[in-house]
């Protein structure tokens, strides 16, 4: 081979030689910025689902202790006050109302509610005791939310759907007296209604009594 044929030889080796290098030198770089891209945004996604979390352990209902609030509605609420015909009743009715309530409410128509109210009934048992009883007194919530959620869970098969038991409850006679469990054992009242209500929800033999007395057509309360 002449001179310039080895000339031209080592050229082109050596150009050869150059484009290779250059080229992997890109393949490295790219790989590395893709990991690097990949691992951010897997880190990013972690952190908002452990924020997530967090946000859901928000505080919820206060327990509720049915045993101290019948006990104390019964010490506390007594004569012209009493609200329930027994403690089973009132073990029962504690049991089959609403406990979505917070400690302490004051109002709603919530056990919390009404827990709060029996705690405090002895400093003034007449503005107290309605509240802490079944009826709510409009302040644990209304005569008919009171009933028609309780009833639901009592006498189901007399009352399948609360939206239907409000309805019925809005056509009945309240007898616009405080709430007790002495003086509307009878009478076409929603008192009266009420009262064997909180009886039946004592267990299956009293509510195979006592739910047909809380319909419309009641042969009690009439």
């Amino acid at each position: 081979m002449t001179k310039r044929g080895l000339l031209f030889l080592g050229a082109l080796l050596a150009s050869t030689s150059l484009l290779t290098t250059t080229g992997c030198g890109d393949e490295n770089t790219g790989g590395n910025g893709g990991s690097g891209g990949s691992g951010a945004a897997g880190g990013m996604g972690g952190s908002g689902g452990g924020a997530g979390g967090m946000g859901g352990s928000g505080g919820g209902a206060a327990a509720v202790d049915c045993d101290k609030y019948c006990t104390d509605i019964a010490a506390d609420c007594t004569g012209e006050f009493q609200q329930y015909a027994d403690k089973a009743s009132c073990m029962g009715t504690c049991a089959g109302l609403p406990d979505t309530g917070k400690d302490a409410d004051a109002v709603g128509n919530t056990m919390q509610c009404r827990i709060y109210h029996a705690s405090v009934a002895a400093t003034d048992p007449a503005l107290h005791c309605p509240h802490a009883g079944p009826s709510g007194d409009s302040t644990c919530g209304s005569l008919c939310q009171a009933f028609c959620s309780l009833a639901v869970e009592a006498c189901p098969t007399q009352w399948p759907q609360e939206g239907e038991c409000m309805e019925s409850c809005m056509a009945w006679t309240a007898a616009g007296m405080k709430y007790n469990a002495t003086n509307f054992t009878a009478g076409n009242t929603t008192e009266c209604r009420l009262y064997h209500l909180t009886v039946a929800a004592t267990d299956a033999t009293q509510a195979a009594t006592h739910c047909p007395h809380t319909i419309a057509m009641s042969d009690t309360c009439q």
